[in-house]
């Protein structure tokens, strides 16, 4: 039976941007790996426009294995900086 990816920390060490990743382009910022054996080490990390990403901050990561990098562990959500114009009900009224 096979294990589920541990998650990993690391913590943003700048905004995110195109970055070429193994000959492909794709949103990444780069973040210091915190390896329980290793020494830190920064690398990219794949991203989407909206994940809330501020230097400094420490994030949760997994491996993507068809991307040979690592993603952030949880989906983004949806919050006042990273959406146009607010949160509405479906009736129109500003929730």
């Amino acid at each position: 039976m096979k294990k589920p990816p541990q998650p990993m920390k690391a913590v943003v060490v700048s905004e995110p941007r195109i970055c070429d990743i193994n000959d492909i382009e794709a949103l990444a910022y780069e973040a210091e790996m915190e390896y329980v054996r290793k020494e830190p080490k920064v690398k990219y990390i794949l991203c989407t426009p909206l994940d809330d990403v501020r230097i400094g901050d420490s994030v949760d990561l997994v491996y993507n294995v068809n991307m040979r990098s690592y993603q952030h562990k949880y989906a983004s959500r949806s919050n006042n900086t990273n959406t146009i114009g607010g949160f509405y009900y479906t009736n129109g009224r500003p929730a």
